[in-house]
């Protein structure tokens, strides 16, 4: 083969956790238990290989590697026409040394990479560097792979490959350059490569050069000097390459064995940890009115990062003894999302009212908003005063005095007035409304710590207890009433009247004399009795109006048993004049209830022919009874 001839041997690493998983799993890893990759004799047995993390600490820490890369002092050697290749690239794990292309080898297997991992086969390859068959790897790509929704995380790892060129014969000290080239064929950087690079002991090392890094150079726990060249890393479709350059210094053969090793990238996902959050508020006034149903909106937010689930919310009871709200289901809040639920509250109850809302979600989320609403209330005060006695019919005076002793206004605020029965209103307030049983006073709004007094007159005429009742009422159900009472007496007002004939009279002529009793008060008068008495020159005949008897110069009339209130009773005496002159006529009046006696008199005044002789005397010359004197 051509001195310019490159050896090529090819390492195709697919899946490098697969990979340094399946060099784990071999007995004694990579690089020995020294660390290092034997020497590529046929004689000398191959010793175990660690895992990755192994393989490249033990590279790191083999020894104590020098500042600088030196050339080893010049050694002897004897050239030989049938020299062996001089390099050879190994794999993971060395090969033993190259024979010559005239010597026949056994073909080794190949080792073939599916999607199941790493396999052995029969197949054989052919080494580019000699005629000796060494392993290969090939690679059997995965079927496309399908989206799967939940992905988060897909890993690649690079594609490595070695590649050596240099000569594979030389002259004994003459300096050959032999290049080393790591290529990545992937789409992915790889992460750290550590290549171990055996120097031969019959060859001198006369310079090195790296694309990067700096090479360090060693002695293993064998005595092998080695070259370790570290590479942070090798860019996708990216080359890396060292060069050294050697001077054989003996006739025997020699070998450089390389092993190496990569660290797969890294990779990571960053996953979100989303966290739903609850915030509540209470949306409304802060002071309401007793009675009064205000709105209120409870709004509902998730400020959080994460959706909240199976959301329900709960009215807290206003007040002891009254039954919880039912849940209500609010289901899923997304994130930055915000509801608002509108609610109404009523106040029925006065001072401080707590309002409390509680908002649940899966994940033992919580959120609860608590307010202090306060409920104004007027309190209204009511009094009236009055008259306590009268008789009837008789006035009274009656007072009212309300007020609002709450912290809020009473509005719409009206008084009711119901007075007794038979009571009339004389006047009294301005704007007054007459009713069916009363009066009916409106006020308006009414301030706190304000108040109006009113003053009224009534006219009572039944007998007894006379109430007047007053109600205070305004909006939201106040209500207020009082009522005071007036003793009411009544009497029997008896009045006498006696109508006397118009005069003068002659004598002998019939007049007829009417006695009037009339009861001006509100209460019936019983047992009235009423006697007319006549002084002498008058002479009763007849009466009518009554039971009654003539008693001479006198008329009894029979006890009246009832004359009611604004009854009158009209009795008629028919009496004749006897003597010429001016004669006197009077009636008493007596009753029972009222206890009581009236007196009534006046005069008639009669003429004759003769004034001298009486007419219609008696021929016995009697006087009259009395002697013209009224009895008592």
């Amino acid at each position: 083969m051509s001195r310019s001839l490159l050896a090529v041997t090819t390492l195709a690493v697919v899946g490098c956790c697969l990979v340094a998983f399946v060099k784990a799993q071999e007995p004694g890893g990579a690089f020995g238990a020294g660390g290092y990759p034997p020497s590529a004799t046929s004689s000398r047995r191959v010793p175990q290989r660690n895992s990755m993390a192994e393989r490249l600490q033990s590279i790191r820490t083999a020894s104590q590697p020098s500042d600088t890369v030196s050339a080893s002092p010049p050694q002897t050697f004897d050239p030989s026409p049938s020299s062996p290749p001089a390099f050879q690239i190994a794999t993971p794990r060395p090969v033993s040394s190259v024979p010559s292309e005239q010597t026949p080898v056994a073909e080794p297997p190949v080792a073939t990479e599916t999607p199941s991992g790493l396999q052995r086969t029969d197949a054989p390859a052919t080494s580019a560097f000699s005629s000796r068959r060494t392993p290969t790897v090939t690679r059997t790509l995965p079927p496309a792979e399908e989206p799967v929704a939940d992905r988060i995380l897909v890993s690649r790892s690079p594609n490595l490959r070695i590649e050596g060129e240099g000569p594979q014969s030389v002259i004994i000290g003459k300096p050959a350059n032999y290049t080393i080239t790591v290529k990545n064929d992937g789409e992915q950087d790889s992460g750290e490569v550590v290549l171990s690079i055996a120097m031969p002991k019959t060859a001198q090392l006369t310079n090195v050069q790296a694309s990067q890094g700096t090479p360090q150079q060693t002695t293993d726990q064998e005595g092998i000097g080695r070259i370790i060249w570290q590479l942070e890393r090798v860019p996708a479709r990216g080359t890396q390459q060292i060069t050294l350059v050697l001077t054989p210094q003996t006739s025997q053969p020699f070998e450089l064995g390389v092993d190496w090793a990569f660290r797969p990238p890294s990779t990571s996902v960053r996953v979100d940890v989303l966290q739903p959050r609850l915030e509540m508020q209470l949306v409304g006034p802060k002071e309401i009115l007793f009675g009064k149903t205000q709105p209120y909106t409870i709004v509902l937010s998730n400020p959080g990062t994460g959706d909240a689930e199976n959301v329900t919310l709960m009215l807290a009871p206003l007040s002891e003894g009254q039954a919880p709200s039912k849940p209500q289901r609010v289901g899923l809040l997304r994130a930055g999302e915000t509801r608002e639920f509108p609610i109404e509250l009523q106040a029925s109850q006065a001072g401080a009212l707590k309002v409390r809302s509680i908002a649940s979600a899966d994940g033992g989320l919580k959120a609860e908003v608590a307010e202090t609403i306060t409920v104004r209330r007027a309190e209204i005060g009511l009094e009236i005063a009055g008259t306590r006695f009268v008789y009837a019919p008789g006035g009274a005076t009656y007072q009212i005095a309300v007020g609002n002793a709450g912290d809020a206004p009473a509005q719409n605020l009206t008084l009711a007035v119901t007075l007794p029965k038979g009571a009339k209103y004389l006047g009294g307030i301005d704007g007054a409304q007459s009713t069916p049983d009363g009066l009916r006073i409106p006020i308006g709004d009414l301030r706190p710590n304000d108040g109006r007094r009113f003053s009224f007159q009534c006219e009572l005429t039944v007998e007894g207890q006379n109430q007047v009742q007053v109600v205070a009422k305004a909006d939201a159900g106040l209500s207020q009433s009082a009522a005071t009472a007036t003793q009411v007496e009544t009497v029997a007002d008896l009045k006498l009247t006696v109508n006397d004939p118009q005069g003068p009279i002659p004598v002998g002529e019939k007049v007829a004399y009417e006695v009037i009793v009339r009861n001006r008060g509100a209460k019936a008068a019983q047992g009235v009795k009423v006697v007319a008495q006549f002084i002498e020159g008058i002479a009763p005949s007849s009466a009518e109006g009554g039971a009654h008897t003539i008693d001479g110069a006198q008329v009894h009339f029979q006890p009246i048993p009832r004359i009611n209130p604004n009854e009158q009773v009209k009795l008629v005496i028919y009496a004749q004049g006897t003597l010429p002159g001016t004669h006197t006529f009077r009636v008493e009046l007596t009753s029972q209830n009222p206890e009581g006696r009236l007196v009534a008199e006046d005069t008639s005044l009669f003429f004759g022919d003769d004034a001298g002789n009486p007419v219609n005397s008696t021929s016995s010359g009697t006087a009259l009874p009395g002697n013209g004197i009224f009895p008592r």
